[in-house]
């Protein structure tokens, strides 16, 4: 009997310091799959200011968000052009990058708010603005908790664009 008990616990000793055992027992982490979102659109005119207090360094979304909600957002291209953003790209690099020769900008919202909040000008909704004053594009962090994006002109009219986001964005 001590001979099988002396031959079990020396094969335990074996079995426990063979690399071959410490690895059986692990699993190779799956790599996750890229992420990228890739819109693109065209913006037929600048949009007007809303009134004097308007931000005069941005294109003006706002116009174009209030078009969206009146028109159940059956409206695009006109002002202004919106998007979803997927949920997977939030806080991942994107890129937007103008087809020709304007300045093109572009907002991030949670929401884009109710006839009645649209109607009153007051109103609006928390937005993540940016707007370099280039014909470059825009580049940064897509902001989480954003579930759409208006792009609109600064400068320029009758423009496209190009909107990336995600895995290998630089």
């Amino acid at each position: 009997m001590k001979k099988v008990i002396t031959f079990l616990v020396i094969g335990m000793l074996v079995a426990a310091v063979s690399p071959g055992a410490a690895i059986a027992g692990k699993k190779k982490a799956k790599p996750k799959p890229p992420v990228r979102q890739e819109v693109s659109g065209h913006i037929a005119l600048q949009a007007p200011p809303a009134d004097a207090t308007s931000d005069p360094n941005g294109c003006f979304a706002g116009v174009h968000r209030r078009i969206a909600v009146f028109t159940q957002e059956a409206v695009n291209g006109v002002v202004g052009h919106h998007f979803e953003i997927d949920a997977k790209t939030w806080k991942m690099p994107f890129r937007l990058t103008p087809t020709s020769a304007v300045d093109i900008d572009i907002y991030f919202y949670s929401e884009f708010g109710t006839i009645e909040q649209a109607t009153d000008t007051s109103y609006a909704p928390t937005a993540h603005q940016f707007q370099e004053r280039d014909n470059e594009g825009e580049f940064g962090i897509v902001p989480p908790d954003t579930t759409r994006a208006i792009v609109c002109m600064k400068t320029g009219n009758n423009a496209g664009y190009d909107y990336v986001a995600g895995t290998g964005v630089k």
